[in-house]
């Protein structure tokens, strides 16, 4: 008899624990099957998993104990269908950053982008008003399939019949406390070598140094770091050399097989091609980028190293310089601040600015980039070093009137495409060639505030990319 008392509610309870895990037990599958995660995150995670049911469970009990019935049973609701929508949030995220770069999604990326949520909708193509209402209705539907979960089949009610409410409340106490205690053993000594993806999430830095999905091994790197050191300590500037200042424009996902100037059927960068044309500007020929992702890209611009040849602290162009007299500055579209420590490899600059220090634009408008220079006082003769990001050319960069040149348009951000198996549509080519439109006016816009303020009487520029992009070839 005692033990038909507590079979309903040890179903309830384990039906409900079967329905919660179903998810993290799929997402951990794709994570360790298509991902290449080591199977030793599985189990840290589901104990994380663990912990959040278990605050959720204390929350329940505590709202059955305080509140009527249906109070409890709408907190209740709210509660799960809240839990519900962030781990299918982040696992998508999750999923979205080991798909786009090779990693899992840190915190800090995760808060900038909320933070400008729709401006990252509409740079999708997606409608402010359409991304609010879906995931309103979405969060209401989640809410209410749990309300008619726990309206028939919820554990709770049948838990506080068979206790006190003093029993309820040490009961809810002690999960409270074994909650706490467990998040902070999470805090202080998280899943990282085990590559559980919260902890890599919360704790991108303490991983291994990884450039998006490019690894440096750290005992390589230790014997290179000493040839970076002594060249740096040996390091002498000639006092002869000319001084000329050097404007480096770095085009976020450029291909030059999309330029005008370069001898692409459309005429997508007017600007240049008349400079071109002029006799300003010339192609240097065939430059291949040393991987097809920022970080390493732009690691590589710096120091002139392929990836096997990465160190923990190279020898720059920046640092080079300096020692020539120099002040670097560095205005940069995008967000290098937050994304796994790429500010720290620019190194010690005189002046810094990328689209997370930007109020009132969307990270990713180059226009934050030109206003930021128009700002800058004119040249006083002093040699400079000015690096320039943009990201026009990016799917998540924001497109502007004046470059919809080409119509109709489709981001592949939003829709996806396979690289080797879709053969890219026309209105994907004109997406991409808009970008290449607008980078060409970013950089006039640039090359005009530049030579007002007296900084290309004597320059050196030079217009590349950190990586090109594929377009379903």
């Amino acid at each position: 008899m005692p033990e038909q008392r507590w079979r309903p509610l040890l179903l309830r309870l384990g039906s409900e624990m079967t329905l919660w895990y179903c998810l993290p037990i799929a997402f951990l599958a794709v994570y360790v099957s298509l991902y290449a995660a080591p199977a030793a995150a599985v189990l840290p995670h589901l104990q994380l998993i663990a912990l959040c049911l278990l605050a959720l469970a204390a929350l329940r009990l505590a709202a059955d104990r305080w509140l009527p019935g249906l109070g409890a049973r709408l907190l209740g609701a709210s509660l799960a269908a809240s839990l519900a929508a962030s781990l299918l949030l982040y696992y998508g995220l999750t999923i979205i950053g080991l798909s786009s770069w090779g990693r899992v999604i840190s915190w800090s990326l995760i808060t900038t982008y909320a933070a400008q949520a729709l401006d990252l909708a509409a740079s999708l193509g997606l409608s402010s008003t359409a991304v609010l209402a879906g995931a309103g209705c979405a969060y209401v539907g989640l809410a209410l399939l749990a309300f008619l979960y726990l309206a028939r089949f919820d554990w709770v009610p049948l838990l506080a019949r068979r206790f006190s409410g003093g029993m309820l409340a040490f009961a809810t106490a002690a999960a409270s406390g074994t909650v706490a205690i467990g998040f902070y053993q999470f805090s202080t000594d998280p899943w990282i070598q085990q590559a559980e993806p919260v902890s890599l999430t919360f704790f991108p830095r303490q991983a291994t140094r990884t450039f998006q999905s490019q690894a440096i091994d750290s005992a390589e790197a230790g014997k290179r770091d000493k040839l970076e050191d002594a060249a740096r300590a040996t390091y002498r500037p000639n006092p002869a050399a000319a001084r000329r200042n050097v404007i480096l424009i770095v085009v976020d996902a450029l291909r030059p097989d999309h330029m005008g100037v370069n001898g692409y059927a459309r005429d997508t960068t007017p600007n240049l091609s008349r400079l071109a044309k002029a006799g300003v500007v010339r192609n240097l020929g065939v430059a291949h980028a040393s991987c097809s992702e920022s970080s390493c890209g732009l690691l590589s611009l710096a120091s002139s190293k392929y990836v096997h040849q990465f160190s923990s602290r190279p020898f720059t162009l920046q640092q080079v310089l300096v020692q020539h007299g120099y002040r670097i500055h560095l205005i940069l579209g995008g967000d290098h601040t937050n994304f796994y420590g790429l500010k720290e490899s620019y190194g010690k600059v005189d002046s810094y600015f990328d689209g997370s220090s930007a109020q009132g634009y969307y990270m990713n408008d180059d226009r934050l980039v030109s206003d930021r220079l128009a700002g800058f006082a004119a040249s006083d003769g002093s040699p400079v070093m000015m690096q320039f990001h943009l990201m026009s050319a990016h799917p998540l960069g924001k497109r502007h009137p004046e470059a919809l040149r080409y119509q109709p348009v489709t981001n592949y951000a939003r829709t996806g495409i396979r690289s080797g198996l879709d053969v890219p549509t026309a209105s994907i080519l004109n997406f991409y060639d808009n970008g290449v439109v607008q980078v060409d006016i970013a950089i006039a816009s640039l090359l005009e505030i530049l030579g007002r303020k007296g900084y290309l009487r004597d320059a050196l520029v030079v217009i590349t990319a950190d990586h090109g992009e594929h377009l379903g070839e």
